[in-house]
């Protein structure tokens, strides 16, 4: 329907009305991004972006400035998804300090408002810190929050100036970032956090019919909220609060069948750290049980990665298979006469790890820091 519109919009427009037709390119990919569909969400933001750049003396500022930030927004994400993490350094690399950083953005408050000027900064420079995050460089990561924090008025994501759909995305990739700083008030302070990002976007969710806008729609706030509680999940294992872990981990798989398809592999992640917590509370058979489902819905295939380990996944990022086997190899060395296999699965995940994620670092070194719940985020909303 998105695409005819578009095809009619230009027909009729004769070319003329590049916003509408800027428009219905982005809803499009908002659309398909939810629906997983990545080559052609990359397709409409390209198309947008193009419109806006061969228009931009005609277009209003604002409304360039807004959609040119969607659109390099949804395809950072279906890259750090992907693993494909040069060609999202790439992107933002190239728009660094042109048109949506905080400094480029001071000249603009005049035309665009300080509001909004505060808030497309800080989707920008959360984007960069979420990227250099994401590929180990955390002192530039923790120069862009920086920014971030000095401009929406604070570390406490819940006393921001601003409350903007856009900003529920900055307010969950920040608590992520305070939750892999390490000890301290920052990271206590996490679970809070996602907490509130996942209340207030489920709130805004709820005053909205189920329609489509840029930033605002109804399904990305849910998937925002969403990614937010497994977030809060994640900070509850690392604290060893496994009960309340499991209860909201089961609370999770239950909504995401409800919102999901039953086979769509961000479930795959849920159950991942639902037997990490039956693990820990030697509950050691539901643990393999759900290990091997996680493994069947991390496979582009019907066999598990643990069978078929050199089979295609489901593009997500390799960080998720390699900890999964790695997870799993812990599981099999505490069972009698398992260790010959165990072994088998730990090399493999060891192998995986520098081959396609860091060379630089073992994945038993880092297993426990929070920058593994960072990539494994990569397949749920980021």
């Amino acid at each position: 329907t998105l695409r005819h519109g578009a095809q009619m919009v230009e027909r009729d427009s004769k070319g003329y009305e590049v916003e509408g037709m800027v428009r219905l390119s982005l809803t499009a990919a908002e659309v398909l991004y939810l629906d997983g569909k990545w080559r052609e969400v990359e397709r409409e933001c390209n198309k947008a972006l193009s419109l806006l750049m061969e228009n931009d003396e005609i277009l209003n500022a604002k409304f360039q400035s807004e959609g040119s930030l969607f659109a390099r927004h949804l395809l950072t994400l279906i890259y750090l998804s992907q693993g494909k993490d040069g060609l999202a350094n790439d992107l933002t690399s190239t728009y660094a300090d042109v048109d949506v950083s905080f400094s480029a953005y001071d000249f603009q408050s005049s035309i665009i408002g300080k509001k909004s000027k505060r808030g497309m900064a800080a989707v920008y420079e959360g984007m960069k810190g979420l990227l250099d995050h994401s590929l180990g460089a955390r002192d530039l990561a923790l120069e862009s929050w920086n920014k971030v924090a000095e401009g929406m008025g604070g570390r406490d994501t819940r006393e921001w100036k601003d409350r903007d759909a856009k900003l529920f995305h900055v307010m969950k990739n920040y608590s992520l970032f305070l939750h892999c700083l390490g000890d301290g008030d920052d990271r206590r302070g996490a679970e809070a956090h996602f907490d509130y990002v996942a209340e207030a976007a489920e709130e805004d969710a709820g005053k909205l019919e189920d329609s489509f806008k840029l930033w605002g729609s109804v399904p990305m706030l849910r998937e925002v909220a969403h990614s937010s509680r497994f977030g809060a999940a994640q900070v509850l294992v690392r604290d060893k609060r496994l009960e309340e872990a499991e209860k909201k981990l089961e609370g999770l798989l239950n909504e995401h069948g409800e919102t999901f398809s039953d086979s769509d592999a961000r479930a795959g992640l849920i159950i991942m750290k639902l037997a990490q917590v039956y693990f820990e509370l030697n509950r050691l058979t539901l643990a393999e049980g759900l290990y091997r489902t996680a493994s069947k819905l991390l496979s582009a295939s019907s066999s598990s990665i643990f069978d078929d380990p050199s089979g295609e996944t489901s593009g997500c990022h390799p960080t998720c298979i390699a900890l999964l086997e790695y997870n799993y190899s812990k599981l099999l060395r505490v069972i009698p006469r398992r260790e010959e296999e165990a072994d088998k699965i730990l090399k493999r995940s060891e192998q995986r790890w520098r081959e396609d994620v860091c060379p630089q670092t073992s994945l038993q070194d880092i297993s426990t820091r929070g920058i593994i719940d960072l990539q494994t985020q990569r397949l749920l909303y980021l």
